[in-house]
C-alpha cells in the first residue's frame, strides 16, 4: 500500500554548471531542487485550479472596501494567489492585499513574478507562520481590511483524506473576523463528505490477514489483525476495484457560512448517520470517504486518490438488499474527521443485527 516518494531534481546542463550564478538564482535553484513529485502534482493539477478559479469568480467584494486575500494552503508555492487574483475585479479600489506562506520566499516571489502577479503581497516562511491569524499579525495588516478571503486549496490531501487542521483553521478565522466585525469568505466555500459502503477484495487483502481453517495450522493467524490499520488512504480507483453497495450519503460543511461555527459542536461530540439502503447483497470491506468541493465527486479533485475506513471485524460483514449501516462522524483535534461504523441494521428492523 505504500509507494516510495520520488524526489524531483532539476537537471542543469554541463555548460551551465561552470557559470557563476547570482545569489537569487542560486536560492531559487536550491529551493526547486527540493520539490517532490507530490509538489509538482499539486502545481500541475489543472482540475484543482480551474475549480478554485470558478469559486473565486463568484466572490464579489464590495466596492471601496479594503480586501485581504490570505492563502493558508501548505503547498510548496503560493499558487492559489495568482489564480484568485485573476478572478477578482481588476479595477478594485483600493487594491486588494495578498498574504501567503511558503517554504522559500525567494522561490515564491520568482514564481509569482513568472505568472504576472504584480500585486502587493506579504509572504511568510512556513516554519514560523501558517495559520490565518498568525499570517495577519504583521503590524501593517492589523485591522486594515474590511473583508477577508481565506484560501485552503489543499483542504483535501492528494491521499484522499481531509487535512487534519483545516477545520480548526477555518473556525479560528471565523472567530477572528467575528471579533473584528469583518466579513469572511472561504475558498472552497463548502466541503462535502460522501460516504459509500463498498465491497473490495483488494482492500480486504491489503488490510487484513486472510485465513482459512486448516487442521495442520496450530496458530490462528487472524490474531494479527488487531495490529491492522482501521483506515486506508492513497488508493487509486483501479487498485480499490470496489463494488459500491449503497448510494452516496452526503455530509456538507459550510466553510464560508457564518453558521459553520454552529456545526462544529455536534461534530466534536459525534454525529450519527444512517447509510443505505443496501442496493444489492454483498460483503462489506469498508466505507469509502470521498471529499469534494461541489458534490457528486466534483471534477476539482478528480485526480486524487481514495481514502476511507476498513470494515471492523467485530461487526457482521454480510449485508442483504435493504439493510442499513449506522456510522458516527466525529471531529478530533489530533486526527481530523473520523468515521466509525457502529452497527448493521437489517431490512425491516431498527434493531442492530446480532
Amino acid at each position: 500500500m505504500f509507494e516510495d516518494r520520488i524526489e524531483c531534481q532539476p537537471c542543469i546542463p554541463a555548460s551551465e554548471q561552470d557559470r557563476k550564478v547570482d545569489p537569487a538564482s542560486a536560492t531559487m535553484l536550491d529551493a526547486c531542487s527540493r520539490f517532490t513529485a507530490e509538489d509538482l502534482q499539486w502545481l500541475n493539477d489543472t482540475n484543482l485550479w480551474d475549480g478554485l478559479k470558478k469559486q473565486a469568480a463568484s466572490v464579489m467584494p464590495q466596492h471601496g472596501r479594503e480586501l485581504c486575500v490570505v492563502d493558508a494552503s501548505t503547498l510548496a508555492l503560493p499558487a492559489a494567489l495568482p489564480v484568485v487574483a485573476r478572478s477578482l475585479p481588476q479595477d478594485m479600489r483600493p487594491p486588494a492585499t495578498f498574504v501567503g506562506s511558503c517554504r522559500e520566499p525567494t522561490a515564491a516571489k520568482a514564481f509569482l513574478a513568472a505568472n504576472g502577479f504584480t500585486k502587493q503581497v506579504h509572504l511568510h516562511q512556513r516554519s514560523t507562520t501558517s495559520s490565518f491569524v498568525e499570517l495577519l499579525e504583521e503590524p501593517t495588516l492589523a485591522g486594515e481590511a474590511c473583508e477577508y478571503i481565506l484560501i485552503v486549496a489543499d483542504a483535501v490531501q492528494r491521499s484522499g483524506e481531509l487535512r487534519q487542521d483545516v477545520l480548526a483553521q477555518v473556525a479560528a478565522a471565523h472567530r477572528h473576523c467575528e471579533a473584528l466585525g469583518r466579513s469572511l469568505t472561504v475558498l472552497p466555500g463548502n466541503l462535502i463528505l460522501s460516504l459509500t459502503l463498498l465491497e473490495s477484495l483488494p482492500l480486504a487483502r491489503s488490510s487484513r490477514v486472510q485465513w482459512t481453517p486448516n487442521d495442520d495450522l496450530c496458530v490462528d493467524v487472524r490474531s494479527l489483525n488487531v495490529l491492522a490499520p482501521s483506515t486506508f488512504e492513497a488508493l487509486s480507483e483501479a487498485k480499490l476495484s470496489a463494488k459500491r453497495l449503497t448510494c452516496e450519503h452526503e455530509v456538507r460543511l459550510l466553510l464560508s457560512s457564518s453558521s459553520f461555527l454552529t456545526q462544529l459542536p455536534s461534530l466534536e461530540v459525534g454525529q450519527k448517520h444512517r447509510l443505505g439502503p443496501v442496493l444489492t447483497e454483498g460483503t462489506l470491506h469498508g466505507v469509502l470517504c470521498e471529499w469534494s468541493w461541489s458534490g457528486n465527486r466534483g471534477d476539482e479533485l478528480r485526480n486524487f486518490d481514495k481514502a476511507g475506513v476498513v470494515w471492523p471485524e467485530a461487526l457482521p460483514s454480510r449485508v442483504e438488499k435493504g439493510d442499513y449501516v449506522l456510522v458516527e462522524i466525529r471531529l478530533l483535534a489530533a486526527r481530523g474527521m473520523l468515521v466509525t461504523p457502529l452497527e448493521v441494521q437489517r431490512a425491516g428492523s431498527a434493531l442492530p443485527s446480532g
